[in-house]
């Protein structure tokens, strides 16, 4: 016989010894000691596990393997089935508790009433109060579970005297009631069917559904309702990733997967991606090799998003993004910034001691506005404290609404992680808790409040020995049904939980072999959920070695069979009557099928005409049809006719969302979208028509439309959205649409191809639109700096000075800050430097218009008088390639060297030599002279010795004009009379004018350079001042230049 794991689950020897003791003094004749002891049980131990006395299918499996597989039952439910077993027992029980729960209700704790003494009647009350609130907040599964509890209740039946015939009726009307309102939305036929049987039985008018229509419980919000399975009839809660699509429309379209090709609608990386990986420099070559070789086997398809109306979610376990559905923009990214885990949570390196770590699916739940999601503190490893949180963000801002430490829920769990896929139904977040120590791994099943983050409930799952043997574990994912949650782990367990009380109504033990264990973490899509189908409970057995069938209500064994039998699959799907086992092949049958031989399950419904899955498919379209991807591309394959409907052509690998006609396909890069504009467009117009008011359907139909080339619907969509906009500009919804519409629009303009004449009809409509809708500085910015780039390659070079000059000429619009991909720069800046490569590319008669300006307002600025050097900058500023650009620094250094301000006057001139406007022959020679005046006049001989190397080593035959005398020479004159002053002079009073000239360079060098940082003409007048100091000043001169060469060029961020 094989070795297997001990499992332990939540038992309790003592519950176990007291229900013994309970039954030997039932059969004594000691009625009273055995109520005691049932109200002991009840008080102490009300949820631990009991084991129930197996039958032969729970021992042995179709095969004759041996399962050794036990059943447990709650304790609460033990002893409520022993009560209702022996009436004289009950009556007694009654007699005895009634006044307890009496006070107890009367005291508000109907709750704890329930808990423990439902079967009293003050019970019945209880369990009516809970009911109703369970309704009134829209748990209407919640409540059908209690309904049907209390539908077996004793004072319900003809024999109970208990209540006297109004109290009676009373209950009984409003049990009915109950019944009937909860069943609307939750199982409605069954509901409806036991509401009215129960009212004809009970004797009242009419029916239950007309009683029903004269009462007001309020109208809860369909919107966050539970969706009914269409095969199934049955609420069901995806475990692993879905949509906000109804039912109805994913059974009428499937995608036309012979329209998708390398190249999809759109297409957005996310940060941490594999190719982002790759790029660290903190690879080694042989991880280099690992992540490639990873990535060659699907390795990194862990990821799988959700979609909320027009958002896509993901979340990569180390951060989460938010992308438009129809454009795929970013709306906005959360990353807590904890490190840089993109290597080891791509790899999956995660190592602990004895090597036992967690392979997790990585997505996200929704919830209201917001979104759920697990995130990783480090890499994975569970025994380290605190490796991941739960975050709680706001689906429209990113914001975090709250965060949880598993320690933080409970100190046990100090050494612990979230793990698995989330999972919400009816207001309740269920999440699984893992610690792995001291070679032992145990799972904890947590209910959360979503709305802030408290603890609910939380209920011990299983426990059970790991090793280097079992380095790679699945993680455990809770999926919820009717009110319950059901979990799978695979250190032995699988169990069905009340959700609202987290109280046990089955659990079944498998425990698993280490040496037959089956998982390969190179798989992480190949994750396990229990499968609601019509003939019961679908899942794995904890080792994977076989697929078992389970009564959904007990728990009990209907039969099992050998996963190779099935083609040893990877992971298991069901639309709720078919089950369909995907591995290296695909097979489809009937859930029914596992109670009866199911040897031949691999040779009659296996789909052999397709590719090795890669990835996790998806059951899409009509019954028994589902999406696999593969090496090849995506096929759609009806599993009943095992014949492959169509395919696609070869595209990135990757998990597929597929919603109605549309795929969003989930890469190791990032996402790739499929959305058909047949498919978007009349979502999106149905929506605009719903939301008269709300310009956002507007904005994403334009966006939708860009993405197709379907031109002629960008400017209408376009039009309808600043009408909205324009409605109620002041609205802080309206305000955020107005900038998603510019963001929208300026990446359009942006993309839009105007060697076609359809495009450059569309850019000038476009550019119209962005002029009336850029308001605010920034905006204004955006949209000058596009609209000149557009016309610069529309080789329009006037027009496109125009746009920058607009800019550079407005002082608001010139203090603001473009936004680049960088960072942002100030906005004159970019200008400027636009401006200047538009001059460079077409000659500078495309600046004569402005250079008659910037000359007549020159000699405005002369007439003012002497002290006039900030006026001289400023219009440097608003005209800054104008032909006399040199003659303003000439002016300026001019000004500055009568203040007194020698450092800041050479520093002018230098900026008036590094411009050349092509007719400066003129003032060259004035500038060059004043500089090399000054420097001598300063006694800064060797600085000017070195500036005068410069200068020849540029134009040997260059000219100086001698401020002093007028006389213009050549440089190589000025040579020799430097030289000897440098000789005569001290080099110790040398090196002081230069270093006290420092101060003063930097006292104003804010104010009068450094607001041109990043500006390459600024900058190289900047470097050549740094050099001269630092060949002169040695290091103390080092810091300046350092300033000035790591701004050449750059765009810096904003200060």
């Amino acid at each position: 016989m094989q070795n297997t794991n001990p499992v332990y689950v939540n038992d309790s020897p003592e519950s176990a010894e007291l229900l013994g003791r309970l039954d030997d003094h039932y059969r004594s004749g000691h009625v009273s000691e055995a109520v005691r002891l049932c109200q002991e049980l009840l008080d102490r131990y009300p949820m631990r596990l009991v084991l129930l006395e197996p039958d032969e299918a729970e021992t042995e499996s179709e095969d004759g393997v041996p399962l050794n597989s036990e059943r447990f039952d709650s304790v609460r439910r033990r002893v409520h089935a022993t009560l209702r077993s022996h009436p004289d027992l009950l009556t007694a029980y009654q007699a005895t508790q009634n006044a307890v729960a009496t006070a107890a209700i009367t005291a508000g704790n109907h709750e704890s009433v329930f808990r423990s003494r439902a079967l009293t009647t003050p019970g019945l009350t209880a369990g009516l109060l809970i009911a109703r609130d369970h309704v009134l907040n829209a748990r209407f599964h919640a409540a059908l579970r209690v309904l049907r509890e209390l539908a077996a209740h004793p004072d319900f039946t003809e024999e109970s005297t208990h209540l006297d015939g109004e109290a009676r009726r009373r209950c009984e009307r409003t049990w009915c009631l109950l019944t009937m309102m909860a069943g609307r939305y939750g199982d409605v036929a069954s509901a409806r069917n036991d509401a009215e049987r129960a009212w004809e039985t009970w004797g009242f008018d009419g029916t239950a559904a007309q009683a029903l229509e004269q009462l007001d419980f309020g109208q809860p919000d369909i919107e966050s309702l539970p969706r009914t399975d269409q095969a199934t009839g049955r609420s069901t809660t995806s475990a692993a990733y879905g949509h906000d699509q109804p039912g109805a429309d994913r059974l009428i379209h499937t995608p036309d997967l012979t329209r998708m090709s390398l190249r999809p609608v759109w297409r957005s990386r996310l940060d941490t991606t594999l190719t982002t990986a790759l790029a660290s420099p903190r690879l080694s070559e042989s991880q280099r090799r690992n992540l490639k070789v990873g990535s060659d086997s699907g390795q990194y398809l862990g990821v799988f998003p959700v979609v909320r109306d027009d958002v896509i979610v993901v979340n990569d376990g180390v951060s989460v993004t938010v992308f438009d559905r129809y454009d795929g923009s970013r709306r906005w990214v959360y990353n807590p910034s904890l490190g840089d885990m993109t290597v080891s949570t791509l790899s999956m390196v995660h190592t602990g001691p004895w090597d036992s770590v967690t392979v997790s699916p990585r997505t996200a739940v929704l919830h209201g506005n917001a979104t759920i999601c697990i995130i990783w503190n480090g890499d994975g490893n569970l025994a380290q404290a605190q490796s991941s949180r739960l975050v709680n963000l706001d689906l429209d801002t990113g914001g975090v609404r709250w965060s949880v430490l598993p320690g933080a829920l409970d100190p046990g769990f100090e050494f612990a992680g979230f793990i698995g896929t989330p999972t919400v139904a009816e207001g309740v977040l269920y999440v699984v808790v893992r610690t792995l120590g001291q070679q032992l791994g145990s799972d904890y099943l947590l209910a959360i409040d979503p709305e802030t983050g408290s603890l609910v409930w939380q209920q011990y799952l299983v426990s059970s020995a790991v090793g280097r043997g079992w380095s790679w574990l699945p993680a455990t994912n809770p999926v919820c049904c009717d009110g319950q949650v059901t979990v799978s782990s695979p250190l032995g367990v699988v169990g069905t939980y009340d959700g609202a009380t987290g109280e046990p109504q089955w659990v079944r033990t498998m425990p698993t072999s280490p040496d037959r264990f089956r998982f390969e973490e190179s798989r992480p899509w190949a994750f396990d959920v229990p499968l609601f189908t019509e003939a019961g409970i679908v899942t794995f057995t904890p080792d994977r070695q076989r697929v078992a069938l389970l009564e959904a209500g007990t728990g009990a064994l209907l039969g099992d069979v050998a996963a190779m039998t099935i083609g040893d699959p990877s992971y298991l799907l069901s639309d709720g009557r078919w089950v369909y086992a995907v591995g290296h092949v695909v097979v489809g049958f009937a859930a029914d099928r596992i109670r009866d031989d199911a040897d031949d399950l691999l040779m009659a419904d296996r789909v052999s005409s397709i590719p090795t899955p890669v990835g996790r498919a998806m059951v899409v379209g009509r019954a028994e049809q589902l999406i696999v991807p593969t090496l090849d591309g995506l096929y759609l394959i009806d599993v009943s006719e095992r014949d492959v409907v169509e395919s696609s052509d070869p595209v990135a690998w990757g998990n597929p969302l597929v919603i109605g006609a549309e795929v969003i396909l989930c890469t190791t890069d990032g996402i790739d979208s499929y959305m058909p504009f047949e498919v978007g467009q009349p979502i999106l117009m149905a929506k605009s028509a719903a939301r008269p008011a709300d310009p956002m359907p507007a904005i994403s139909l334009a966006a939708l439309a860009f993405q197709h080339r379907r031109l002629d619907r960008i400017a209408p969509a376009v039009d309808e959205a600043i009408e909205r906009i324009s409605a109620d500009p002041f609205d802080p919804a309206i305000r955020t649409a107005r900038s998603r519409l510019m963001t929208r629009l300026l990446n359009i303009v942006q993309n839009l191809d105007v060697s076609v004449p359809a495009g450059q009809r569309t850019a000038a409509g476009l550019f119209i639109r962005l002029d009336l809708l850029a308001a605010a500085p920034d905006e204004r910015v955006a949209y000058l700096m596009e609209y000149g780039s557009h016309l610069e390659n529309l080789n329009r070079p006037r027009e496109a000075i125009e746009a920058f000059q607009q800019i550079t000429l407005s002082p608001e619009l010139a203090e603001s800050y473009w936004q680049a991909d960088a960072g942002s720069v100030q906005a004159r800046i970019e200008a400027r430097r636009r401006i200047r490569n538009v001059l460079t590319d077409s000659g500078r008669e495309s600046y004569a218009a402005f250079d008659e300006q910037a000359a007549a307002a020159f000699d405005r600025v002369q007439a003012q008088g002497p002290d006039t050097v900030d006026s001289l900058l400023a219009l440097a500023d608003r005209y800054p390639a104008a032909g006399i650009i040199p003659q303003l620094h000439l002016e300026a250094g001019r000004q500055l060297r009568e203040q007194g301000h020698a450092g800041l006057a050479i520093a002018q001139w230098r900026l008036g030599l590094e411009f050349d406007s092509g007719n400066n022959d003129d003032v060259r020679p004035m500038l060059l002279g004043e500089l090399l005046s000054l420097l001598r006049a300063t006694e800064r001989y060797r600085e000017a010795l070195f500036e005068l190397e410069l200068l020849l080593q540029e134009d040997p035959f260059g000219l100086a004009l001698d401020p002093m005398t007028g006389r213009t020479a050549s440089l190589e004159t000025w040579k020799p009379a430097l030289e000897a002053d440098l000789a005569s002079s001290a080099p110790a009073a040398v090196v002081g004018a230069f270093v006290t000239s420092l101060p003063a360079l930097e006292a104003r060098c804010d104010e009068l350079l450094l607001p041109v940082y990043g500006d390459p003409l600024s900058s190289a007048a900047l470097i050549r001042q740094g050099r001269v100091l630092h060949a002169v000043g040695g290091p103390d001169f080092q810091p300046l230049w350092s300033r000035a060469a790591g701004s050449a060029g750059c765009p810096c961020p904003a200060r």
